[in-house]
């Protein structure tokens, strides 16, 4: 069931950071694929990093840390859906994998260079030379670090999930199936009602529903 919540802010007591709107999460320590990477993320409520403009770029360069390894952006040559991302040989377009559409790029000299056959992934360089913060692309295997976004969200009470500016509670207790106008009535007893899917929240019922199969949606 989901329910409505106070005005939507960042997490920040799990990590995540303001700016605009929008809440960000600098995985400086973890190191992973990019696909891996990108998973992470989407169990979170979000995605790999899209940058949209010069300003946002220059937030996120003021969240990175002082390690040498380029942290891995939401940009690629795979074919993305909501869950998952796929080579697609031949192809040499760049995409956000969150689906956003925009101008902006800021590549280094020379790059990208794309691997037709196995893809490519963006990351920003962190090294000291003067292309420090532009973006160079990888073979999407190598292991990074990386950063997360997602939208303003809601802190919710204990239990519930957080995502995309509503709660949601999952019942997985097995004791506690029941049908259809029964979990209505406990839903609109606790001011919330059940899941109405939208292509926002289509997200979050694919992973919910890689841990419990069986879940009634209004």
């Amino acid at each position: 069931m989901s329910s409505a919540n106070p005005s939507p802010q960042c997490d920040l007591s799990a990590g995540w950071t303001p700016f605009g709107s929008n809440c960000y999460k600098f995985k400086a320590d973890a190191r992973k694929t990019w696909n891996a990477a990108r998973h992470d993320c989407v169990q979170e409520g979000g995605d790999l990093v899209s940058i949209v403009n010069t300003e946002e770029q220059q937030f996120l360069l003021g969240q990175l840390d002082n390690s040498m390894l380029d942290p891995w952006i939401g940009f690629s040559t795979l074919t993305c859906t909501q869950i998952s991302c796929q080579v697609t040989a031949g192809n040499t377009q760049f995409k956000w994998s969150d689906s956003v559409t925009a101008s902006y790029t800021n590549w280094a000299t020379g790059e990208p260079t794309v691997d037709q056959q196995s893809g490519s992934c963006a990351a920003v360089i962190k090294d000291s030379s003067g292309d420090y913060g532009k973006w160079r692309s990888h073979q999407c295997r190598y292991e990074r670090p990386y950063m997360c976004k997602r939208p303003l969200n809601t802190i919710c009470p204990s239990g519930w999930l957080s995502f995309s500016g509503s709660c949601y509670w999952l019942v997985s207790n097995i004791n506690l199936l029941t049908t259809w106008h029964e979990a209505f009535t406990r839903c609109s007893d606790v001011g919330a009602h059940l899941l109405i899917i939208n292509r926002y929240e289509l997200t979050l019922l694919l992973a919910l529903l890689m841990l419990k199969p069986h879940l009634l949606v209004s």
